[in-house]
């Protein structure tokens, strides 16, 4: 008679070797978590050295460039066979979460995207979301600001201050200014609750010095801008009202700076990509002469020099993927660097995974909180991987949502403001440049960037009497 309680049925399951899984979680972090990764790397393990930086003790350091070795088989796989696993939960374990964007810049980044902006002018507006500090101010000069925007042709000062001016607008009112008195002046002129002689009453009172403010002399501050004193007493009760940090309201993080994990440039020899010079410290293997010990200090010592040896390599490793993604994406997206945003073309990461010769999850991992620098501005991995919107005019793909966006606000720019398109006609305007979509799907383009229908736009307009689309 068969025995009916439980028995023990051995099973094969997959498990990742340490090497692997160190290897998957340097490809998760982005460029300044990978420096930091390295610091704590080469402080806690004696095997790792700084090339360049002199250590005592009983040592010799092995020479050449085989102690900071690189892949053997440049042109093969560009991962173990383990890494192109089936996406199982023990083949690809899911990523660790990476570290969330300070919510004041979460917040502007959400309403910056559904912005109507020309490419150039979106370009300008990640620029200056980058430079916010924690309060929600510009922490360089209009200089500066200019000096340091990657694009080119560097903006013009009136050109980067219209960009300025409409983010002050953004919630919180307020951001995007230079001092005190530039952020006081964006709110009063923004806000609902005050009438017109208000708002004008504030903006002449923001005219005046802030120290002259703070005194208090409302006799004195009358006479100055010609007003009554009681009027002046109210203006100056509505100011405390209004919020001199408006950031701090979401939690008072400091900003951080995105840096490139690559760089595409367009040189003599033609575009070309490559890594940031100064991405990380240069590390080597050490070779530590080991006093005799027992077996325990033997294990421990095999385990330091296997850990060092196997996070060289998954620096290795993980250089050259990135070069690989980054020459695949400009052999895809090669229109968007050169014209912009709108010749950016559908692609999806499956596909070039498989072109790659890696797992999606190791491509995804890749991806995941990385920029690049180009001339086009400074863009997260992850924007050149668009879905596909509408069909192409042969009945392919379709364009990009951004290329959709790019060539819709090209045709509202040149419309007329007493005749302009209704959404079926834009449609058909659309259809002329090879883009093929739906009313619908140009109606929510539209209400996503906060284009107005078209009854309203020629409600703004103030057309003509009898000059109406019928």
């Amino acid at each position: 008679m068969p025995s009916l309680g439980p028995r023990l049925v051995p099973s094969p399951r997959l498990r990742l070797a340490a090497s692997l899984r160190q290897g998957f979680a340097l490809l998760v972090l982005d460029r300044d978590e990978l420096r930091q990764a390295v610091e704590a790397a080469v402080a806690e393990n004696p095997f790792l050295e700084v090339e360049g930086e002199k250590t005592g003790g009983d040592e010799e350091r092995e020479e050449g460039p085989a102690a900071a070795p690189e892949p053997e088989d440049t042109d093969g796989p560009l991962f173990p066979e383990d890494f192109l696993g089936a996406g199982g939960e023990e083949a690809a374990p899911p990523p660790e979460a990476a570290s969330p964007p300070p919510p004041l810049h979460a917040a502007l980044a959400e309403q910056i995207d559904c912005l109507h902006m020309s490419a150039r002018d979106r370009a300008l507006a990640v620029h200056l979301l980058d430079r916010l500090d924690e309060r929600g101010y510009l922490g360089e000069s209009p200089e500066e600001l200019r000096a340091g925007f990657a694009g080119n042709p560097p903006p013009e000062a009136e050109e980067l201050e219209a960009v300025r001016h409409r983010l002050q607008g953004l919630d919180p009112v307020g951001c995007f200014s230079l001092d005190l008195g530039d952020c006081l002046r964006a709110q009063a002129r923004r806000r609902e609750d005050f009438g017109a002689e208000t708002r004008a009453l504030l903006l002449d009172l923001l005219t005046l010095p802030l120290t002259d403010l703070a005194r208090g002399r409302d006799d004195v501050l009358g006479e100055s801008l010609g007003r009554p004193a009681g009027e002046v007493a109210l203006a100056r009760r509505l100011l405390r009202r209004l919020d001199p940090a408006p950031g701090a309201r979401y939690g008072g993080l400091p900003a951080v700076r995105l840096l490139p994990d690559l760089l595409v440039e367009n040189g003599e020899d033609g575009w070309r990509v490559r890594l940031p010079d100064d991405t990380l410290p240069r590390l080597r293997l050490r070779r530590l002469v080991r006093a005799r010990g027992g077996e325990a200090g033997g294990a421990d010592w095999r385990r330091c020099r296997d850990e060092a040896r196997g996070f060289l390599h998954g620096l290795a490793l993980r250089r050259q993927a990135l070069l690989a993604l980054g020459e695949a994406l400009l052999r895809h997206q090669e229109g968007f660097f050169r014209h912009g945003v709108s010749a950016l073309t559908p692609l999806r990461q499956r596909a070039l995974a498989a072109e790659l010769g890696v797992h999606e999850s190791t491509l995804s991992r890749l991806v995941q909180g990385k920029h690049v620098l180009s001339p086009q501005g400074l863009h997260p991995l992850k924007f050149f991987f668009p879905p596909a919107s509408g069909a192409g005019a042969d009945g392919g793909a379709g364009c990009s949502p951004q290329a959709i966006h790019a060539a819709l606000a090209d045709i509202l720019a040149g419309e007329s403001p007493a005749r302009p398109y209704r959404d079926g006609e834009l449609a058909g305007l659309l259809a002329r440049r090879g883009i093929m979509v739906a009313r619908r799907t140009v109606s929510k383009y539209r209400d996503a960037h906060g284009i107005p229908p078209w009854h309203e736009r020629r409600a703004r307009s103030a057309p003509p009497d009898g000059d109406e689309r019928r």
